[in-house]
């Protein structure tokens, strides 16, 4: 609408313009050109400001985030992450007010000269027409009428323009989006296996998978964040039998969850290998390696669609009888089926009130029994959950490992955990310490050696002993 009451006011006024005198068109065309440089140098800025600012934006973002999100509050009051956070977050801001600063301050420069090259043309217009008035070749009407016209046509050509340079730089909102959109859906790297597997032990290794048979290893896993030369993972190797179902254990930043990111093929190991039923998983079609998993994240996400949607991954108008059974049956494995009935809609009642006002909220804890029974659902024959139970009190959490015995009993599965006081449900323990294996075992035994695992456990208990002690 706007644009084209611009250009019918552009059109307008160039037409009383030429009735009068044709040469005075170029002259303001002239003028309004030399505006064209300016808008460049803005456009040039805005790209440079948005470069060097969304890096600190994501980071404060970030810092928020996970400040109000309840599922951290604990770590935060038990390490004393308060002040990081706030120091941290203040740091970004700091370093987001200075890059804006400049931005802005620059920007308003280059404004204002040219909203002065457009004052400048009005004067050059009013001399012009105050010329010709004075020598009696156009009337105070004509006058009047041309000039504002004049006015009109720069003002407008000026808007053209800049509504111009907005378009070429709209897209910067979307480039970090853009940019991770266009990554090749199966990247490799000097960390394949120099010989790569044959399509027909590739085809074997799938279909053992897919029939429950599940072996993966580390081979000397090693990995860096691009930009760092921090090991997160260093020579990192271990073994997780087929059925078996597997704790992973250790201080924060020890490296549990970047090495569940390198099994979803997140990002590629720097060194080393990750093979699945003896064949490298980079070798694996994609597709077909992502239907052997069921992971869920710490940071995992509901959508603001049905319930039975966030569960299947299908729309309501594709799923069948036999999908919204099954549906019902993760929830009731989950103990969240009566909750989900009780909502308006029943298992297909929209989720959060972000798009329905009439959404179902559900706590932080049923959020997670959502996101576990999605898990589920998807009946990969590999199970992996990023601390499963960070939201849930003692009982739930009692439950739902309860729940992941009985559900990984034909499946391999790995849960990483802080809270050690589940991790004796698991046949195998993996302790973690700055990205090595440093201990293997069972629950009872390595809480009869002494080593890391046996110190965090001794400190959790501790905790809980401290906490009854107050209560009595």
């Amino acid at each position: 609408m706007a644009l084209g009451s611009a250009l019918v006011t552009l059109a307008s006024a160039g037409i009383i313009i030429l009735l009068w005198n044709w040469w005075l068109l170029p002259i303001l065309l002239g003028l309004n050109l030399l505006s064209l440089p300016l808008l460049k140098r803005l456009r040039e800025l805005e790209i440079d400001n948005n470069e060097r600012s969304n890096p600190e934006e994501r980071a404060f973002r970030y810092f928020t985030e996970i400040s109000r999100d309840f599922r951290y509050a604990k770590d935060l009051r038990l390490y004393n992450g308060v002040e990081l956070m706030i120091e941290r977050s203040k740091k970004s801001m700091d370093r987001i007010l200075a890059v804006n600063h400049e931005y802005f301050t620059k920007n308003g420069v280059l404004n204002g000269l040219i909203l002065v090259l457009v004052e400048f043309q009005s004067m050059i217009v009013f001399l012009i027409l105050g010329s010709a008035l004075f020598l009696g070749s156009i009337t105070v009407g004509n006058f009047v009428l041309i000039y504002n016209a004049a006015r009109q046509f720069g003002r407008v050509l000026s808007v053209l323009f800049e509504q111009g340079r907005v378009l070429l730089t709209i897209d910067l909102e979307l480039a970090s989006f853009l940019k991770f959109m266009r990554l090749p859906d199966e990247p490799r790297s000097a960390a394949s296996s120099i010989e790569t597997s044959s399509t027909e032990e590739i085809s074997q290794a799938i279909n053992r998978a897919k029939s429950g048979e599940v072996t993966l290893e580390t081979r000397d896993l090693c990995f860096a964040y691009p930009g760092s030369e921090h090991m997160i993972l260093d020579h990192l190797s271990l073994t997780i039998p087929s059925g078996e179902t597997v704790a992973l254990v250790g201080r924060n930043g020890a490296g549990k969850t970047t090495l569940v990111k390198l099994i979803c093929r997140l990002y590629p190991p720097s060194s080393g290998q990750i093979l699945l039923n003896g064949v490298n998983i980079l070798d694996i079609p994609l597709e077909s390696y992502y239907q052997l998993l069921s992971v869920t994240f710490q940071d995992f996400q509901l959508m603001p669609i049905l319930l039975s949607e966030n569960i299947s991954s299908l729309p309501k108008s594709e799923q069948t009888s036999e999908s919204e059974e099954q549906i019902r049956k993760v929830l009731a494995e989950t103990d969240m089926l009566t909750w989900a009935e009780e909502q308006k809609g029943g298992i297909h009642a929209p989720i959060t009130r972000l798009l329905d006002e009439e959404g179902a909220v559900p706590s932080g804890g049923q959020e997670q029994k959502l996101a576990i029974a999605r898990n589920i659902f998807h009946q990969g024959t590999l199970m992996i959950l990023d601390e499963p139970t960070s939201a849930l009190d003692p009982r739930s959490e009692e439950q739902v490992f309860n729940l992941m015995l009985e559900l990984t009993r034909s499946r391999s599965a790995m849960f990483v955990s802080h809270r050690l006081s589940s991790t004796r449900y698991a046949d195998r323990i993996f302790v973690i310490d700055q990205g090595r294996l440093v201990q293997e075992g069972g629950h009872d035994v390595l809480l009869a050696e002494a080593g890391l695992y046996r110190e965090m456990y001794q400190a959790q208990a501790s905790q809980y002993q401290e906490t009854q002690a107050d209560i009595y």
